[in-house]
């Protein structure tokens, strides 16, 4: 017995001296970094990168198997770039629980790593290489339907089998990573961001156990402009044989600058379950929130408050369905002087990339302050489809916009599809209202349409159908009531405004057609309008009051300045009939003035990106008060190029005629060019319109050849030049009787100013006017003028027409035939007389004045002999011209030749005013 003890324990301590000058032997022999030069060439030969370990690998066995890494790097496959870096790690393993199948990891410590993720054009990540198995990746067949009961009991069974293969059990006490930087960049996007400074610590890491987890670093970019920082807290749980894996408690706050946005702070909050077997995430108490503010292309959006809230809801991997009974999004904040609210809710949905099952959609917006209300709702009906097509029983959309005391009301419905495939949504029977409300009148206009939009091939059609109806008559005044008990008569009620007389014509029917193609590339359209009556005075007057109301918000100070200059400018004009000398001519501006100040005269107008067509064709227009009817237009819009080939219509007794263009190669983008003819036009109607007077009558031919620069007025009038020619076989002035030009007996008395005013006695009808003038800068210059009259023509007119200003300044020499002069009891008679003749001051009320002088000094001086003679004593009259003059003796001469020569003093001094 002793000596099988004894031949025992010899065994036992030779094993153990075995085992000891082995292990020496190992310790002492064996080198780590040969086995990590093998390493090296195993990834290079696999995945074609370049594994590199710079420092030695340390290896100690007792009492923990302890393994320290230094300066490794992965690069990227088939290049030197870095993919992954570590400065150094450790990681300490203990050995007697690898004998009972458990690995127990004292401490996991990583320090200095760096991951750089990049996203090509394509979509693929540089890393996904590393993720796909050749040996295990399942055959895909791109015409079979991945969503069948099938595929779910295959992933099943092969969790089950996966459950019964994991049995080993990890326990780790800590994990610590310092200094690490996570870089990211997408090639088709351009984004360009990283987390820098990233620590992550984590208790004892245990399965089926719970373990608390934290995570900060800070994110910094340029596109877009990121620097954030970040803090992440979570309760993690890994459960291996069951392949479940939950986050709980999550909680995420990133505080800083995110692209156009500032966060003070943006969290997540909520739970996270994955569930490997059916391949589900759960999310529970889902909870994401933003607080700062927001920069947007409309101005700075703060005091932005949103948020979405996921009570639960599952996303399933195998078919990519998101499935949840209540979503709900919401959003608040400040823009200028306004402020927003808008909601999002889903009650119940299932949304998956091919397939939609009962979900509905309810929106709503608000836009409120500065005046203005909107509030705007979209409801939307279960949505239904498979296969990539989904359709709607109901799209609704009601939206209205208050503003001064005005409302626009909008509401429409009708059918709607989805077709992802061809990104194809359409609203086939689209049908509703809009109702328009000012003052004490409403409009309703009933609409009809089908919309189509293709995304894919980048089409849009519009078909709509309109019927503009008269408003109704305006709400009576209630008429002025007497107190019983007083007597006295209440305040005076204005009687109410008389309603506009319904205008008979055609149809009140508006179509529009309009397509859009190609709006990412180079947008076209094609708009067809056809109307049979158009009133824009019953369409238009609440967009105007919109527009004015929101300019005199925004420019108060510029229109009271403007009003300002206006009242002192209307003050400075001289009125008619005095003897005011007109003020200096001021130099017109030069051209380079006028491109020096084009900039501060001209706001800067938005260049269109959209090219295409516009066909125009309506009936009867009611614009102001006017009718223009037969308006056809056909017209090319171009990148900064409008070109109407041709339009016209019939306004004010005349067919006019013309062309228009906008822009052009190598112009500016609102210079523009007008041509128009037109013959039988009414001018008194015309000038009362558009210019504020109506002296002038009859029917005339209009020629203009015109260029411009700018749409508003206050430029455009700056900028005109070209030609205009104006030409009346008759016609009427009104408010000027230039027949008192041969009644220079009633001119002396006024000392030449002829008498203007609406009497009708006041009329002047001629018999032609052909006038011609060249325009530059703003101002006409009169090229022609011939006037006709049967006591009275223009010959050599001279002057200029100054637009901007609304003055006109011309001289003319006015023949007159057959003038009559008596004076001291002497006649006598002129066959032809040329009169020196100004018209100046304003359009509204222009200044007749005969320049005596230039009449002293030519043609009246011989008219004047034989009055002169006739008043002197003992003379007899001398002889008659007979192609100027002829006087007659008076009825009874002056008793003494000293009344005759007072006589003459006297009528010396009326004829020139001295």
């Amino acid at each position: 017995m002793k000596k099988w003890f004894k031949r025992i324990v010899i065994g036992t301590a030779a094993l153990a001296l075995v085992a000891v000058v082995g292990a020496a032997l190992f310790l002492l022999t064996f080198d780590p970094n040969t086995y990590a030069r093998k390493l090296e060439e195993a990834v290079l030969e696999k995945y074609q990168r370049v594994l590199t370990i710079e420092g030695d690998v340390e290896l100690s066995l007792f009492p923990r198997i302890g393994l320290t890494l230094t300066g490794v790097s992965l690069s990227e496959p088939d290049s030197e770039a870095t993919f992954a870096s570590v400065d150094r790690a450790r990681v300490a393993v203990a050995i007697w629980p690898l004998l009972s199948n458990s690995l127990v990891i004292d401490n996991v410590m990583v320090e200095g790593f760096g991951v750089n993720i990049v996203r090509n054009e394509q979509g693929q990540l540089n890393f996904q290489d590393l993720l796909d198995d050749p040996a295990d990746a399942p055959a895909v067949d791109a015409q079979a339907d991945s969503k069948t009961e099938d595929a779910a009991s295959h992933v099943a069974a092969s969790g089950s089998e996966r459950v019964r293969r994991s049995t080993m059990q990890i326990d780790i006490a800590g994990l610590d990573l310092r200094q690490g930087e996570i870089a990211f960049v997408d090639q088709a996007s351009g984004t360009h961001v990283k987390l820098a400074n990233l620590a992550a610590l984590a208790g004892r890491v245990t399965f089926r156990q719970p373990f608390d987890f934290s995570l900060t670093g800070r994110l910094e970019g340029d596109a877009p402009h990121t620097d954030a920082d970040l803090t992440a807290n979570a309760v993690l749980m890994l459960d291996p044989d069951a392949m479940k894996y939950a986050v709980q408690k999550l909680d995420v706050q990133v505080t800083g600058a995110l692209g156009r946005a500032t966060a003070e702070p943006l969290s997540l909050r909520g739970n996270l379950t994955y569930d490997a077997v059916v391949r589900a995430f759960r999310i529970g108490s889902g909870e994401l929130a933003f607080r700062g503010q927001v920069e947007t292309g409309e101005g700075l959006l703060e005091q932005v408050e949103s948020g979405l809230s996921v009570p639960a809801a599952e996303f399933d991997l195998s078919s990519l369905m998101l499935s949840g009974d209540k979503l709900t999004a919401r959003a608040k904040g400040q823009r200028a002087a306004e402020s927003f609210e808008f909601a999002l809710d889903l009650p119940k949905y299932a949304l998956g990339l091919g397939e939609i099952r009962d979900t509905a959609a309810t929106a709503r917006f608000r836009l409120f302050g500065a005046g203005r209300t909107l509030d705007a709702q979209l409801d939307l009906a279960p949505i239904q489809g498979e296969k990539g097509i989904f359709k709607s029983d109901s799209l609704s959309m009601d939206a209205t916009l208050e503003q001064q005391g005005r409302k626009v009301g909008i509401a429409l419905v009708s059918p709607a599809q989805f077709e992802a495939a061809e990104t194809h949504f359409s609203l086939p029977g689209l049908t509703g209202q809009v109702v328009l409300e000012a003052d004490d009148a409403s409009l309703t206009i009933p609409l009809d349409a089908n919309l189509q939009i293709k995304g894919k091939a980048e089409e849009l059609a519009l078909d709509l159908a309109a019927v503009l109806e008269p408003a109704p008559a305006p709400i009576p005044v209630a008429e002025a009531a007497s107190d019983a008990a007083t007597g006295e008569t209440a305040a005076e009620v204005p009687e109410p405004a008389k309603p506009a007389p319904v205008i008979e014509g055609p149809g009140r029917t508006a179509e529009l057609k309009a397509t859009l193609s190609k709006w990412s590339a180079k947008p076209a359209f094609d708009v067809n309008l056809k109307a049979g009556r158009l009133d824009l005075d019953r369409l238009l007057p609440f967009a105007v009051a919109f527009a004015a109301s929101e300019v005199a918000q925004l420019q108060p100070e510029e229109n009271a300045k403007a009003t300002e200059d206006e009242a002192a400018g209307s003050a400075e004009v001289p009125a008619a009939g005095t003897d005011a000398e007109p003020a200096a001519e001021q130099p017109a501006a030069s051209p380079a003035a006028a491109a020096q100040d084009k900039d501060a005269q001209q706001p800067e107008k938005p260049r269109t990106v959209y090219a295409g067509k516009v066909q125009l064709a309506v009936q009867q227009l009611i614009f102001q008060g006017q009718q223009i009817d037969d308006i056809s237009a056909q017209a090319t819009l171009r990148p900064d190029d409008l070109q109407v080939s041709r339009f016209g219509l019939r306004a004010y007794g005349s067919a006019l005629t013309g062309k228009l263009s906008l822009g052009g190669t190598g112009a500016e983008p609102d210079q523009w060019h007008l041509t128009l003819q037109g013959k039988g036009l009414e001018m008194q109607p015309l000038l009362s319109h558009w210019a504020g007077f109506d002296y002038l009558s009859g029917a005339a031919e209009l020629q203009l050849d015109l260029r411009g620069q700018g749409l508003e007025p206050a430029y455009w009038l700056n900028t005109l030049s070209g030609k205009a020619r104006l030409r009346m076989p008759d016609g009427k002035l009104h408010g000027i009787d230039l027949g008192e030009l041969a009644r220079l007996d009633d001119l002396l008395q006024r000392k030449g100013v002829l008498s203007t005013g609406d009497g009708v006695a006041r009329l002047t009808e001629f018999k032609a006017l052909d006038a011609a003038l060249t325009f530059d800068s703003g101002i006409g210059t009169i090229d022609r003028l011939t006037f006709s009259h049967a006591a009275v023509t223009f010959r050599n007119s001279s002057g200029r027409l100054d637009l901007p200003a609304g003055t006109l300044d011309l001289t003319t020499t006015a023949r007159l035939n057959n003038v009559s002069i008596s004076t001291g009891g002497v006649k006598t008679s002129v066959r032809r007389l040329d009169v020196p003749l100004r018209i100046s001051g304003p359009w509204s009320g222009l200044n007749y004045q005969v320049q005596w002088q230039g009449l002293a000094e030519g043609a009246l001086k011989g008219a004047l002999a034989p009055l002169l003679q006739g008043l002197l004593p003992g003379s007899e009259p001398a002889a008659p011209d007979a192609a100027a003059t002829q006087a007659e003796p008076a009825a009874s001469a002056p008793g003494s030749a000293r009344q005759r020569v007072e006589e003459l003093g006297k009528a010396l001094k009326g004829l020139f005013g001295k």
